[in-house]
């Protein structure tokens, strides 16, 4: 089974850090700190399974909402709003992410969705 690639938008180093010991070995991990770097990864990495947008990077005002509704042009994979900021969870979720998760919650999330894409691959495998 191939490893789950997960693309973190995330510009705070703790949080990456914490995001990186929670999850690290268990998925392949591509941070971005910025909007241009999210974008340039996205590009890179067609394949990725899931993708966590904080609502926030760089700063403290809601910002990528637009990287969200350009990257949904083409993704059709799970993207989860990740922020401590409960309407910018609801903004993002606006825009077009499919989850909300507080930055404390998202270990969990990725487990949840990704277990869960995981065991419908299983099913649909099964049935055909």
């Amino acid at each position: 089974m191939d490893i789950k690639k997960v693309l973190i938008v995330e510009d705070d180093s703790g949080w990456q850090n914490a995001f990186k010991y929670g999850i690290d070995g268990k998925f392949d991990l591509y941070f971005a700190d910025s909007i241009t770097n999210a974008e340039i990864l996205f590009r890179e990495i067609s394949d990725v399974d899931c993708i966590i947008m904080d609502a926030c990077v760089p700063g403290d005002e809601p910002n990528t909402m637009d990287l969200v509704k350009e990257i949904r042009k083409t993704y059709k994979g799970p993207i989860i709003a990740n922020s401590s900021v409960e309407e910018y969870v609801e903004e993002l979720l606006g825009a077009g992410c499919d989850y909300g998760a507080h930055k404390r919650d998202v270990i969990k999330k990725i487990f949840e969705i990704l277990s869960l894409n995981e065991q419908e691959e299983v099913w649909k495998n099964k049935k055909t």
